[in-house]
């Protein structure tokens, strides 16, 4: 299962509607061990956090998955822009995955399953 809070839902909608449907594959197929394009970048408290690739890698995408299996897109970033020209193991998280944290509490989110 995917955990989309809002303010990822939001920063989504500026990019291309095929980016929605090429983060599930990617997603979907990190599952099964097939993706190349998904790199663990550091493990933050209970939380995994990767890295992503979309759009022929023009778009970067920030992905924390839970000890239950539950995947949470935190950040998405053009891969000209600031926050995603160069996404390393220093990747700052605190500030996302508190502001996840706090969506989720309020319950600012929606879900999106998985392809098989």
């Amino acid at each position: 299962m995917i955990l989309v809070v809002r303010s990822f839902s939001k920063a989504l909608a500026s990019f291309d509607p095929g980016i929605k449907s090429e983060l599930i594959t990617l997603i979907s197929r990190h599952t099964r061990w097939l993706s190349k394009n998904f790199i663990l970048l550091k493990e933050d408290g209970n939380l995994l956090i990767y890295k992503g690739y979309l759009n022929g890698k023009r778009v970067r995408v920030v992905v924390a998955k839970t000890k239950k299996g539950t995947y949470v897109p935190l950040e998405i970033f053009k891969k000209e822009s600031r926050g995603g020209y160069n996404i390393r193991d220093d990747y700052y998280s605190p500030g996302p995955i508190e502001r996840m944290e706090r969506e989720v509490e309020g319950d600012l989110y929606e879900t999106w399953e998985l392809e098989y």
